[in-house]
């Protein structure tokens, strides 16, 4: 599967980027392979680090929206969901409630299964405008990092080991 997604993303360019971001990101509570896949496109060299960060976190944060709305419509996903699942997702309800948007910014900016965070945001209701800016400037912000770290990492090595 991660063959077919890099032919894809290689076929269409950053539109393949933030297109496969969506799709990754849009499963609630199965690990899909989006941040290894990223990795290995932005080791390629073939993208500007700053767009393909920008593809990236946009996608990525569209594709979180299905977190939100399973929490927010009250899916049967909720429900199948594990006790220590339930209780992050009441951890990160009460985070939402006391510190908002920049709980929500945070958790996009950081590895973490921004999942739980959709869901609880979803479950109060929490703004979907202010939920979604809030995880695209995370996840553009940390996909941008990640993006210019592997670009300039690999020039480096490359400069130390290779010349």
């Amino acid at each position: 599967m991660q063959d077919l997604l890099v032919q894809f993303i290689m076929n269409y360019g950053l539109a393949g980027v933030f297109l496969a971001a969506i799709g990754l990101n849009a499963s609630v509570l199965l690990p899909l392979p989006f941040d290894i896949i990223f990795v290995f496109i932005a080791g390629l060299r073939v993208f500007n680090p700053l767009f393909l960060g920008i593809a990236a976190g946009a996608g990525a944060a569209m594709g979180e929206m299905v977190g939100y709305a399973t929490g927010y419509f009250g899916s049967k996903t909720i429900e199948k969901m594990t006790h220590a699942q339930t209780g992050k997702v009441n951890d990160f309800k009460n985070r939402i409630k006391n510190l908002g948007t920049i709980f929500i910014f945070i958790g996009a900016l950081i590895p973490f299964p921004f999942d739980f965070i959709g869901i609880a945001a979803g479950l109060i209701k929490f703004d979907w405008k202010r939920f979604l800016a809030a995880a695209m400037l995370g996840r553009i912000i940390r996909h941008v990092l990640i993006a210019y770290a592997i670009f300039y990492g690999l020039e480096a090595i490359q400069a130390v080991f290779l010349h």
